[in-house]
């Protein structure tokens, strides 16, 4: 026996189909500024998904200068003190993202606050 559809229900799926976007269209309105927010973000991600595992390359240097120099107290200093230095980079560059992070997301807010806040306005008339 043949079912048939309920016309309702392929209206909905024709509708549906309509309305979707192939992916290469999605960007077919961003302008310059938005390609270099997209680029800068991008950058952004890859440096931050970076930083643990060269954390975890130079804590395992500076143990290994722990470990290779421990009879000359001097040269253990120094490997241990570059290493410790190398942290502090991390740790400013790691500080640096988030406060880059937060500023993108304060200047998401207000952009997506002025465009609920404008049409509404203007079809409200104030």
């Amino acid at each position: 026996m043949v079912e048939v559809a309920e016309p309702k229900a392929v209206a909905e799926a024709e509708k549906k189909k309509e309305q979707s976007l192939p992916f290469y269209q999605l960007f077919s309105f961003a302008d310059k500024y938005d390609w270099l927010l997209m680029i800068s973000g991008s950058l952004g991600a890859i440096v931050h998904g970076s930083s643990m595992p060269v954390f975890f390359l130079l804590f395992g240097e500076m143990v290994n200068g722990f470990g290779k120099n421990q009879m000359d107290l001097k040269k253990m200093t120094e490997e241990v003190s570059k290493y410790a230095l190398y942290f502090v980079y991390l740790s400013f560059r790691s500080n640096l993202q988030t406060v880059f992070s937060h500023f993108a997301g304060t200047f998401f807010h207000h952009c997506r606050r002025s465009f609920t806040v404008r049409p509404l306005s203007f079809l409200l008339g104030d």
